[in-house]
């Protein structure tokens, strides 16, 4: 089977929230100095049997995790996670590099964020909604890099992440998205460079 025995390699994945009384970025997540954990889940989501997931660090700091096996999805994450009082936030972005090891694998992936109830509630819905997640990008065996924000393009462009503030922005909106259990905004994500 092609791709039976390829990797998926995840690097420089980071999170920033923006605070919404001082308009400041924060980075709340980094993978240089964060765990990343997760689990093969069974694709039919009611089933929700995981398998936990083999994450190898690598020198280089990127982390190396098993392909996904037929009929499961990969599902990962940073273990550490920010922590601001209700309302405190009112933007999310998300980026991430990856890419597989085998040009044979064919996998899809995708980059999202979630708002979590407290640092230790348990997994079940109610305790973190998606902010939202971006496109499916087919990886391959160069490097794409994966972005999500909440909130409008305007207020992207007009006060972007510190990563996207010292280069320049992706040149279009690839889509719009909205997530269906509740009020929020308007999400977008970019086009991979």
């Amino acid at each position: 089977m092609p791709g039976k025995d390829g990797k998926i390699v995840v690097a420089n994945g980071k999170t920033w929230v923006r605070l919404r009384t001082t308009k400041e970025w924060v980075l709340v997540q980094d993978q240089s100095e964060n765990e990343i954990v997760g689990a093969h889940f069974d694709a039919i989501v009611s089933r929700n049997v995981a398998v936990q997931l083999k994450v190898e660090v690598q020198t280089d700091g990127g982390t190396l995790v098993d392909g996904p096996p037929s009929g499961r999805n990969d599902l990962m994450w940073l273990v550490r996670r920010g922590s601001y009082a209700a309302g405190a936030v009112d933007a999310v972005y998300v980026q991430i590099d990856m890419k597989t090891t085998d040009p044979e694998m064919k996998v899809v992936a995708n980059v999202g964020a979630d708002w979590w109830r407290s640092p230790d509630a348990l997994h079940n819905g109610a305790n973190n909604r998606g902010a939202g997640n971006s496109n499916w990008v087919e990886l391959s065996t160069n490097w794409s890099t994966l972005y999500f924000f909440s909130g409008s393009a305007a207020q992207f462009v007009a006060d972007p992440p510190p990563p996207l503030a010292e280069s320049s922005l992706p040149s279009a909106v690839a889509s719009t998205q909205r997530t269906a259990s509740g009020p929020s905004p308007c999400l977008r994500t970019l086009a991979p460079r």
